[in-house]
């Protein structure tokens, strides 16, 4: 019983892992993204001499 216990608590620990690793690339593209939007949004107005 607490052979079971601890090895389910192992694959949840790994799996929150995983999710972890997941949660932190989805936020560097997302990071990434909103440089880029920023960059674009930026772009315009300099050109234009506004």
């Amino acid at each position: 019983m607490n052979q079971h216990k601890k090895q389910a608590q192992t694959t949840i620990s790994r799996e929150v892992a995983q999710l972890l690793k997941q949660i932190e690339a989805q936020r560097q593209a997302l990071e990434m993204s909103i440089n880029r939007i920023n960059q674009l949004r930026q772009t315009p107005l300099e050109m234009s001499g506004k």
